[in-house]
């Protein structure tokens, strides 16, 4: 600590003199209160003060847009393309699969766009679907993007049972890629609920009796002592 203070008794139980004593370093002598004392600490306030804005976790919001409503409009409009390029029957399948990978919001594996390709019209329906109802589920949730990662995880294990192989492998591919986070930090709500957690922290009344040891021999000077 770079505070260089000296804290100076004007009588102990060693010596006559007075005793110095710097703050950080350890102490000569054993130090006794010279007389009973009682007062408000500040250094004591001021850390319980600390702990309690160190307690409160950092708050989170919504950025005003309706972000879960949004990604579930969005899987909409990308399956309303797949759509397209999947009925147009004057283009190859390397060319469709060539438009279906440059889809902006989506990437779409070699394998999975074949899938989606070569899915009969029944099960092609049966995967909008499932991946509409896992978007929409899982983007009514406060999402941090610290939890992302867990959210999109889940989003695969949600693909249903029912599934046959190739509609779950599109499905737990396709579906991860529209959870995105919902929430976001809010700085100024955390920092008032810090000042208010810290503002309900009362203070500290210290008594010293008379000839009590406040400082040992050979331990560092403590801001509190």
């Amino acid at each position: 600590m770079t505070l260089g203070l000296t804290l100076i008794f004007s009588f102990n139980l060693v010596t006559a003199s007075d005793v110095q004593v710097t703050l950080g370093q350890p102490a000569s002598e054993n130090i006794f209160a010279p007389r009973s004392v009682t007062y408000e600490s500040d250094v004591l306030l001021a850390s319980e003060r600390a702990k309690a804005r160190a307690a409160v976790p950092e708050q989170y919001s919504g950025d005003g847009s309706d972000i879960g409503r949004n990604q579930l409009n969005l899987v909409t409009a990308v399956f309303a393309f797949i759509d397209t390029v999947r009925a147009d029957s004057l283009v190859s399948t390397e060319t469709k699969l060539s438009y279906l990978q440059a889809v902006e919001s989506l990437t779409v594996q070699q394998q999975i766009g074949l899938e989606l390709l070569g899915l009969s019209t029944s099960d092609y329906e049966v995967v909008k679907r499932e991946i509409s109802r896992i978007v929409g589920d899982l983007m009514r949730q406060d999402i941090r993007q610290d939890q992302l990662r867990e959210y999109q995880i889940i989003a695969r294990r949600e693909a249903s049972l029912e599934l046959t192989p190739v509609q779950e492998n599109v499905v737990t591919n396709i579906a991860p890629q529209f959870i995105v986070p919902t929430v976001f930090p809010d700085p100024e709500a955390t920092a008032a609920l810090r000042e208010e957690a810290a503002a309900a922290i009362g203070p500290f009344v210290v008594t010293i009796a008379d000839n009590e040891r406040i400082v040992r021999q050979g331990e560092p000077v403590r801001e509190l002592d």
